[in-house]
């Protein structure tokens, strides 16, 4: 499993087609899911999660929070090549709104867990890649 990391709009979808280009060739066996409007069960088969962190704030505004973790790691079970995309979230003013806050610390932990398990770890900034982990 490879996450990709990195600010928002910082070209973490372009990352992956580049790096990635093989596994995402357009007829691929696999495909590329947008967290904003991907069945929140997710598919058995996929190559990309792009925008994790709005596919939990949907699961999260559902009240599926329990369900998150497990269906991610279904997906990893049977896509062990899956590639995840968030934006990091949690940096800046800590919000005033109770449920902000939650899917902040929500989103951080499912975060940590997902880079604990991840075969690679890369920040993208700007379009540039800087591997943050790597198992051999």
């Amino acid at each position: 499993m490879v996450f990709l990391i990195g600010g928002s709009n910082h070209g973490k979808l372009d990352f992956a087609r580049c790096v990635y280009k093989e596994m995402l060739e357009v007829g691929a066996e696999y495909s590329i899911c947008e967290g904003v409007n991907v069945t929140l069960d997710l598919p058995t088969r996929i190559g990309v999660l792009n925008h994790l962190h709005i596919y939990i704030r949907r699961m999260l505004e559902e009240g599926r929070e329990n369900e998150i973790f497990p269906n991610l790691q279904r997906v990893i079970d049977n896509n062990p090549d899956v590639i995840f995309i968030t934006d990091e979230i949690g940096y800046g003013i800590v919000p005033i709104d109770a449920f902000e806050r939650h899917y902040r610390e929500v989103t951080g932990r499912i975060c940590c867990q997902i880079a604990k398990e991840a075969d690679r770890m890369i920040r993208v900034v700007y379009g540039i890649g800087t591997v943050l982990k790597e198992k051999k």
